[in-house]
């Protein structure tokens, strides 16, 4: 389950291949579940495909939307989804795995036009990640779509949290990380 932590640490990328063992000696080799949390940075605007190759079960979100959600006792599969993004504009990443039995794999990867599918790189991966909720709503901002629900897509609203202040403003002074 995704309720007791075993084990914290940064990750460069997505991509293991742990075969019939576990991200550590500490967690048995199944039935064990792993969360990444963190941004990520598109280089180029346009559509990008993202694949998770794994086996066990995936979900992964970007930007508060569900891009692929196969939670799925399953043998090594890649799934993918598709989302627009923006260059250089760093967005909520949130990506669940469970092993439940025999070999186990999690790797995240994206392509678009100008992007030959790859693993993601640490360049375009950012370890901080937005767990407010900016309004009333439950859901959390890195699965809200709209945070300050003005109706904007966060994408293209320069005022994603709702304070009135310019959100890359807020991003390049280090006072507001939405």
């Amino acid at each position: 389950s995704l309720t007791t932590v075993a084990l914290t640490r940064i990750d460069p990328q997505v991509n293991f291949d742990w075969a019939a063992g576990s991200p550590s000696p500490a967690i048995g080799p199944d039935t064990f579940s792993v969360l990444w949390l963190g941004r990520v940075q598109a280089q180029y605007d346009e559509v990008y495909t993202f694949y998770v190759r794994s086996s066990d079960g995936c979900r992964l979100w970007v930007r508060g939307r569900s891009v692929i959600n196969q939670w799925v006792n399953q043998t090594t599969t890649e799934w993918s989804g598709q989302l627009a993004m923006k260059a250089g504009r760093k967005s909520d990443l949130w990506l669940e795995y469970y092993e439940n039995t025999g070999d186990a794999v999690a790797e995240l990867s994206w392509s678009s036009a100008s992007q030959p599918k790859q693993i993601i790189p640490m360049s375009q991966l950012y370890p901080n990640f937005d767990r407010r909720d900016n309004e009333p709503d439950g859901e959390v901002n890195h699965r809200d779509p709209d945070d300050d629900n003005d109706g904007n897509d966060d994408e293209d609203d320069s005022d994603r949290d709702g304070d009135g202040i310019d959100s890359d403003t807020e991003t390049a002074s280090g006072t507001d990380p939405d």
